[in-house]
């Protein structure tokens, strides 16, 4: 017997619906190239790389927040204390091998770019979830991306202690 939704539940799944209106790809831009950020921050575009040879052709991206040893200061970085990069819109932008954060740095994007010879992108996500869903919309349909992968990474089977070294 199917179960009924409560009040509370129905209103909530109509928001949802309502919100996704804003938050896809319009379908003039579908296609079968994907934008594949990894969102764990420090290296979670090498991540994305893997999914990209799973799913053919793709931009790879992550976040601009890299681990302790490679930029000391905690938490990510505003697009606005990032060195040669194109921006796309408020929240997104294109990094190249030479792209560096404040200090000189460069993104483990910048090396993806590097070795790739291919352009990545770095996701600020500093202006909050709405914020970044439609700057990720504007950016896929720029890129010519018609379809957008979020994918969170994490190191399973370490132990605690461990993960300190990692930032």
């Amino acid at each position: 017997m199917p179960r009924s939704r409560s009040a509370a539940s129905s209103r909530a799944a109509s928001r949802r619906s309502s919100e996704s209106e804003y938050l896809t790809v319009p379908v003039s831009a579908a296609g079968p190239r994907a934008l594949i950020v990894g969102i764990g921050g420090g290296g979670d575009v090498v991540g994305a790389l893997a999914a990209a040879e799973l799913l053919g052709d793709a931009t790879v991206g992550g976040l601009t927040w890299e681990r302790r040893p490679v930029d000391p200061a905690p938490g990510p970085r505003r697009l606005d204390e990032i060195s040669h990069a194109e921006l796309l819109n408020e929240s997104v932008a294109l990094a190249g091998p030479e792209t560096s954060g404040p200090g000189g740095f460069l993104f483990c994007e910048s090396h993806v770019a590097r070795a790739t010879g291919e352009r990545t992108v770095l996701v600020d996500p500093h202006p909050g979830p709405r914020a970044i869903a439609a700057a990720l919309d504007d950016a896929a349909v720029k890129l010519g991306c018609g379809r957008i992968v979020l994918l969170p990474l994490e190191i399973r089977g370490w132990p605690r202690s461990n993960r300190g070294l990692l930032g």
